[in-house]
């Protein structure tokens, strides 16, 4: 850690003060700011004997946003610029430890995307906040994204009150004969909906909401785009207390029955309970059983599907994962060969299990029921041969493989893994193939 010119940082009872230090000019973000914090966040991951950062600013201001004189000077160096600051935010955003923004005078701009970017806002009798962007004839950036999770917004775009629960919306759209997209259909969820499954038969539709908001934090965009409809929907949001303990940090899925027109119809008893903060959701290819996985508690629940009426019932106890997982599959290799592979973002791993006869799922036996792969697996794939387990990786952005054994369920790494892919890798997908004979068309 080097000495710092635009920052102040001093470690007190195992809690470090980053302070911004730029009174003169409203704390407002530079590239040497930018970089300063980046270095300073990094220590503070680095270093065992620091808890928590609180992060503030000297003077009247917390930040004034960007400073618009240095971009506007900065020529073609502005993306490289600009590039910092998003990075060091998002670092700050994702840092393991506790971030509380201590926030005096005005947080305008990108300073108010800094603020929301951390855990835990403490805002003073002075505290103003404004995104300030339209006001100078600009468009919002990135950090905005960071403000519509700690608010949210509502069916006029407006940002929400953090209580107000039913924040999110199921769009369906029908994909027409020619493969242009129909009139959409908006449906009400519970709050922060990141992830959705069909069953397989098509009868049910099955929505994990995650109101803790964890899973926007790992990939800046997912949670943002599916918090409500597009385009001109119309959204009936749910009532006060429709949602498992309002907006309070509960985990639960919004269960659909698809009736013969495609409409959709609230399961017997949704929303049903799952976990803290659930993140990815899988079943089985006989639609009788569905699998979340829970990003804050590293574990993964089953349930039962009624087929009748779309009602979860809970199977065994939940399975550990690996840390932090991300994402998870099934597959059907013979009909007594079924397993889930479970994406583990904390851990850089996959892990297996096998999917007894009641649905329970179990971890496949000895050392290869889990498997490394490169920093940050956000999404995990089946290969159509069901010989092969890719994962996208969104830190170290690349794709790895993994061999598996049909008979067993087990895998190891593939040849030549991992493949190079693209910067903040969030998903994977495979193309099936299939020979046209020119003669019979």
């Amino acid at each position: 850690m080097s000495e710092y010119s635009t920052i102040l940082f001093a470690v007190r009872d195992k809690v470090a003060h980053l302070t911004l230090n730029r009174p003169e000019a409203a704390n407002s973000l530079n590239a040497t700011l930018s970089a300063e914090m980046m270095d300073a966040v990094v220590h503070c991951e680095e270093d065992a004997d620091i808890r928590a950062i609180v992060v503030s600013g000297t003077g009247r201001f917390f930040c004034a946003g960007a400073d618009l004189k240095g971009f506007y000077s900065a020529g073609s160096e502005l993306k490289s610029r600009v590039s910092v600051f998003h990075a060091t935010i998002s670092r700050l955003a994702r840092a393991d430890l506790p971030v509380i923004a201590a926030v005096n005078g005005a947080a305008a701009g990108a300073g108010m995307g800094l603020a929301c970017a951390c855990d835990l806002v403490i805002a003073a009798d002075s505290a103003r906040f404004t995104m300030a962007y339209t006001k100078i004839g600009l468009s919002p950036d990135g950090t905005t994204l960071y403000v519509v999770e700690a608010y949210g917004l509502d069916a006029a775009g407006n940002p929400y009150n953090p209580t107000t629960p039913g924040i999110g919306a199921l769009v369906q759209i029908p994909v027409n004969s020619d493969g242009t997209l129909g009139t959409e259909t908006a449906y009400p969820t519970c709050n922060n909906p990141v992830a959705v499954n069909v069953l397989t038969s098509g009868k049910a539709v099955y929505v994990v909401n995650d109101p803790s908001g964890q899973l926007t934090t790992l990939i800046d965009t997912m949670a943002a785009v599916n918090r409500g409809a597009t385009g001109g929907a119309t959204v009936i949001y749910p009532s006060a207390g429709a949602c498992l303990g309002g907006a309070g940090a509960k985990g639960q899925i919004s269960g659909y029955t698809v009736s013969s027109n495609n409409t959709l119809t609230p399961a017997a008893g949704s929303p049903f309970s799952a976990g803290t903060a659930p993140n990815a959701i899988t079943s089985d290819t006989s639609s009788s059983f569905l699998y979340v996985t829970d990003f804050a508690t590293s574990q993964m629940y089953s349930y039962t599907v009624q087929t009748s009426n779309g009602a979860l019932s809970p199977l065994a106890n939940a399975q550990a994962t690996g840390q932090s997982p991300s994402a998870v599959t099934t597959v059907a290799i013979a009909p007594d060969n079924k397993y889930i592979y479970v994406a583990n973002y904390g851990a850089n791993t996959v892990s297996g299990f096998s999917i007894g006869q009641g649905g329970t799922p179990t971890a496949l036996p000895g050392t290869s029921n889990t498997s490394a792969v490169d920093a940050g697996p956000a999404s995990v794939l089946i290969e159509n041969s069901d010989r092969y387990v890719y994962t996208a990786n969104f830190i170290a952005g690349t794709v790895s493989s993994l061999f598996l054994d049909p008979n067993a369920g087990t895998f190891h790494p593939g040849q030549r893994t991992p493949f190079p892919g693209v910067a903040k890798a969030t998903a994977v997908a495979s193309v099936k193939h299939h020979t046209v004979n020119p003669d019979s068309q």
